[in-house]
């Protein structure tokens, strides 16, 4: 387990080397002149994502704070909405900036235990190609759903990689990818993983010792 201190000496080092990328490179632009620069508006997008809050409650939080920042309706109507692929796409690469980071801060240097998961993220338009049927859930029955590989040690808490799934995907290709991207970090001592992932022969791959449900 790291130390405080040292955690706190990592997050600010990986803040200052991905602060600018995430900030140049996000994925949606402004629709025309507005009373709050580029900047102003990604604040509250930034600290509403990082804190895991709507636009608009994220923007409320923040004005108690620091005064005069964009409301939720103003930041959906001046900026273009990205598409799920460029979203999954940027957040890719800040997440290798962060894995990058770390790896060469020494973090990532044991072997670390595995888990596998899958995830929905409500969606509020079946219009969106990505979109799969789920059980109904905060006035939705439609979601985005993701696969995911984090490492679930103590101090160490990453998401080394994620993928989209649908009905159509091949779940076995997916868990491969996830494994293969993982291994690109660290050296992985043991899985864990859900029920939901029993029935996947696929898995049979891993030596027992290395598993657990």
């Amino acid at each position: 387990m790291l130390s405080i201190a040292y955690d706190k000496k990592i997050g600010k080092e990986v803040k200052k080397a991905i602060q600018s990328y995430i900030y140049s490179n996000f994925p949606a632009t402004e629709r025309y002149n507005t009373d709050y620069t580029r900047q102003e508006l990604l604040d509250v997008i930034v600290y509403s994502v990082s804190n895991d809050y709507f636009i608009e409650e994220g923007s409320e939080l923040l004005k108690m704070r620091k005064g005069n920042v964009a409301d939720g309706d103003t930041i959906f109507h001046r900026i273009k909405p990205a598409t799920i692929s460029q979203v999954l796409s940027y957040s890719e690469a800040i997440n290798e900036q962060i894995l990058t980071n770390a790896k060469s801060l020494g973090v990532l240097n044991k072997p670390c235990i595995c888990g596998l998961d899958w995830h929905d993220v409500g969606l509020y338009s079946k219009k969106i190609r990505e979109a799969v049927r789920t059980k109904p859930k905060d006035g939705t029955d439609y979601a985005l759903r993701y696969l995911s590989i984090e490492s679930v040690e103590e101090g160490k808490r990453f998401t080394f990689h994620a993928v989209p799934i649908t009905p159509f995907t091949n779940l076995c290709e997916a868990v491969s990818k996830l494994i293969s991207k993982t291994r690109e970090y660290v050296d992985i001592k043991s899985y864990s993983w859900t029920e939901a992932f029993s029935m996947l022969t696929c898995l049979s791959f891993l030596s027992p010792e290395m598993y657990h449900i």
